[in-house]
């Protein structure tokens, strides 16, 4: 027999062996293996970017600081509830999301399209921006200027796409809605 063919022998015969391994001998690592990969999702709630109007609680002083600043021997302020809101920026959200029509984020340079949303996924969005930028704000004004009309990351305002395809600003669109709501 040559060398050649006694090596090619002793290969098909170490393969042959990984083959006859029973399945629970491979798979058993494997398994091992993709389990300690897995994480927990993390326990962290996050909060909104912005805090409350009311103060947030100071951070906790050092032990040198204590003694000196008699303002450090205080508890910490508690954090304020969100302020009630104006039922009219409820009332514009629930005008958004049951329009029926479509709604432009626009894009802030020729390279990238506009967000396009329907009502409902509009007035969700609306929502989620106003729960974590605009935590605060309880009043319908000040929420139309900060959150309602212009887009947080382009600062370009929001279209309407009209049932007859013309675009028009939100801003102006949903104050003649409000203003329509609000007559007898």
């Amino acid at each position: 027999m040559s060398h050649a063919a006694g090596l090619g022998a002793a290969a098909g015969r170490a393969t042959l062996a990984f083959v006859q391994l029973p399945r629970t001998q491979v798979l058993a690592p494997l398994l091992v293996v993709a389990l300690a990969c897995h994480e927990e999702p993390s326990p962290i709630r996050h909060e909104p970017m912005r805090p409350p109007a009311a103060s947030v609680p100071p951070a906790a002083p050092s032990v040198s600081a204590a003694s000196d600043d008699p303002a450090a021997a205080e508890p910490p302020a508690p954090v304020a509830e969100r302020p009630p809101a104006d039922p009219a920026i409820t009332k514009a959200i629930d005008l958004i999301g049951g329009s029926g029509l479509r709604f432009i984020d626009q894009a802030d340079d020729d390279d990238s399209k506009p967000s396009e949303y329907t009502a409902e996924q509009f007035a969700s969005m609306l929502r989620t921006k106003w729960d974590w930028i605009g935590y605060d704000i309880a009043e319908l004004d000040t929420w139309l200027e900060e959150i309602g009309s212009r887009s947080f990351k382009t600062n370009l305002p929001y279209q309407v796409v009209l049932t007859d395809g013309t675009h028009v600003e939100l801003r102006g669109w949903l104050d003649q809605r409000l203003a329509a709501s609000d007559e007898p």
